[in-house]
């Protein structure tokens, strides 16, 4: 089955999104900290990661998608970001597949699902 870890510093979120793509018919890994994405990270085929990771995250999403890119066996994983203040074509793009901004549209957030799953 696919897999799709979910990391978001926002517990509502990660609910949220989880109950999505499990309604997408898709396994859906919930990262609640930095370890629980060293643990996942290798048994995910798409990342939904939010870029204002704070708190119990000791990796922060810049550092989580460095240590993905530089992965020989996940460089191709594809990552969506999902931002709050970060403009699309910023200079602070590093790595990502798609960006969202916050508050996203449901159906906007399926349709990036299922694109980059596709790819």
């Amino acid at each position: 089955m696919t897999t799709v870890l979910i990391i978001d510093a926002c517990q509502e979120h990660r609910v949220l999104i989880g109950r999505m793509v499990n309604r997408m018919n898709l396994n859906a890994l919930i990262a609640k900290n930095s370890q629980d994405v060293v643990d996942y990270i290798g048994q995910v085929d798409l990342v939904i990661l939010d870029l204002n990771l704070s708190g119990q995250w000791k990796l922060d999403s810049f550092g989580i998608i460095a240590m993905i890119r530089q992965h020989d066996q996940l460089t191709r994983l594809p990552i969506l970001a999902l931002a709050t203040n970060i403009l699309p074509d910023s200079k602070y793009h590093n790595g990502w597949d798609k960006l969202m901004m916050k508050p996203f549209d449901i159906s906007e957030l399926k349709n990036n699902i299922l694109d980059l799953l596709a790819d």
